[in-house]
């Protein structure tokens, strides 16, 4: 907030005033007359809104002295001033006016651009059983629209065997989800799982150090730096297990069959293709 400007009883400005008067309002305080000592008008500002300037008199400043008021001015910004000069309208602004507006008006752009992004929402889940690790790898995903149509629901054995893990489906199922995005316009997507792991160290928060997950895990940082790139904006939300039941069954429907196979082209490690459209 710029430091309110004392005038003198000849319409001069001090050393200090001059330093510190913002630019857009010097000029006019300099062609001022003094305003009177004791004007009785300024005991009915307050609360009034100036027409010629839009400045509106919110408070008496009594650390300031005699007639001094806390302003709101036109952009939003509160700042202090003399009464006579805000009444007679020789205080346009609050001085910061032209830069705050400018400010503003490239937050309303960025919110703007930011709307008409597409939104969408993602679940993921893996499993592997009957015995983790070793046993069938599997995972479910869905995608949903803003509108909360849903654009993808997927559930694929990703292997069988000592190579496979819980970990390792669960980063598949997040790829598969990614992959999916790849396949669309730049927008903004929330991806709920119950994996702490794959959550925090997607999120950044977590290492990845060491595991049968860490080449499916490499390859899903460097898809998801990449859409991040493009424009996408992505972020991941840890849930409870029993708010992800849909992607759990889905997960476990491949791998609950007797004769349960890898789908051709469903091992998502290293394919580039986008994952299943439903849409």
């Amino acid at each position: 907030m710029p430091a309110a400007v004392s005038v003198s009883s000849d319409s001069t400005l001090s050393p200090a005033d001059r330093a510190i008067a913002p630019a857009d309002i010097l000029p006019s305080l300099l062609a001022a007359p003094a305003p009177p000592a004791n004007d009785p008008q300024d005991a009915l500002m307050l609360g009034r809104t100036i027409k010629t300037t839009g400045i509106t008199v919110l408070r008496a400043e009594p650390s300031k002295g005699q007639d001094w008021w806390i302003c709101r001015c036109p952009c939003g910004r509160e700042f202090v001033a003399h009464g006579w000069g805000v009444r007679h309208g020789r205080i346009r602004n609050c001085g910061e006016h032209g830069e705050h507006v400018a400010e503003q008006s490239r937050r309303n752009i960025t919110q703007q651009a930011q709307s008409d992004e597409p939104e969408f929402l993602a679940w993921f889940d893996g499993a592997c059983e009957p015995i983790n690790p070793g046993g069938t790898a599997s995972f479910g995903v869905i995608v949903k629209g803003e509108d909360g149509t849903v654009l993808l629901r997927d559930h694929r054995v990703v292997g069988k065997g000592k190579a496979m893990s819980n970990n390792l489906a669960e980063y598949a199922g997040v790829l598969h989800v990614l992959k999916y995005l790849a396949s669309r316009p730049p927008g903004r997507v929330t991806i709920y799982g119950d994996s702490n792991l794959v959550v925090n160290q997607l999120n950044g928060k977590w290492r990845v150090r060491k595991g049968l997950y860490i080449s499916i895990a490499t390859e899903t940082k460097e898809l998801l730096a990449h859409l991040r790139g493009l424009g996408w904006q992505i972020n991941f939300c840890w849930i409870p297990r029993e708010q992800n039941e849909e992607c759990d069954g889905l997960s476990k429907k491949e791998a609950d069959k007797p004769d349960a196979r890898v789908r051709s082209g469903s091992l998502p490690i290293n394919s580039t293709l986008p994952g299943r459209s439903v849409s």
